[in-house]
């Protein structure tokens, strides 16, 4: 959005290799930062900041491999932490850093339901522990709870999604999309849209779905099916849609 107004001048400073570097293929990463670089971004990779201070009415940002900015005003992602205090006092059970909750998002008190940002419960398809910070699993488990509170006995089954646009690109992902995992990418044949499957034991346990559209229950149906991919083609599972 910064890049895209006259008269800026503006640097991106990731602490990884690129923007979303955490999430993204490295063919994809590629395209990323490239098209940053077209709109005239400057992009510092491997930077962690080490302190903001404000000098001669302007802000210096100082990273930790000594390299320096000056600038006239900084953006600053910072990310989150649960607030996990309360919970301290009411002695819920913790697990990855919230509250640990079963399939209805009831905590270790049974008085006490849990949802959004700050509950960890079991994966609907793994049942292994997982906690979420996507606005779409905070509605999701927020409607969980509720239900659960009024009555319900449903255990929760939702494969939470998450979504970005850079530009011309957006993408849609489901289930657990980390480029750390081994990674399967199907493109397509002018390179324009993308299917990532992210594996486990060759067990698909994440699809990122990059400028394809309204295809995410098809992504949930093949976590879901605990499908296995040993090949990733442009003609594979998500073109039987």
């Amino acid at each position: 959005a910064l890049s895209q107004q006259q008269g800026l001048d503006v640097h991106y400073a990731v602490s990884g290799d690129g923007p979303l570097a955490q999430i993204l293929p490295p063919v994809l990463l590629e395209k990323v930062s490239a098209r940053y670089r077209a709109a005239g971004v400057q992009l510092e990779t491997q930077k962690t900041l080490q302190e903001i201070r404000a000098e001669g009415g302007r802000l210096v940002v100082r990273f930790e491999d000594g390299h320096a900015l000056n600038c006239d005003w900084v953006v600053y992602g910072i990310g989150m932490e649960p607030n996990r205090a309360l919970a301290d006092i009411a002695d819920l059970k913790m697990a990855l850093g919230g509250i640990a909750v079963d399939a209805q998002m009831r905590s270790s008190d049974p008085h006490i339901w849990a949802a959004g940002d700050l509950a960890t419960y079991p994966d609907p398809v793994w049942g292994t522990p997982v906690r979420l910070e996507h606005w779409d699993n905070a509605e999701a488990t927020g409607h969980a709870a509720g239900l659960a509170m009024a009555g319900e006995t449903t255990s929760f089954a939702h494969q939470s999604l998450f979504y970005s646009d850079i530009y011309e690109f957006g993408f849609e992902a489901v289930g657990i999309c980390r480029s750390s995992m081994e990674c399967r990418t199907a493109l397509s044949p002018d390179g324009a849209q993308a299917v990532i499957y992210y594996l486990q034991d060759r067990r698909v346990r994440g699809v990122l779905l990059w400028n394809v559209w309204k295809k995410a229950d098809a992504a949930r149906a093949l976590i879901a099916a605990r499908t296995e991919v040993r090949q990733a083609s442009w003609k594979g599972p998500l073109q039987n849609w």
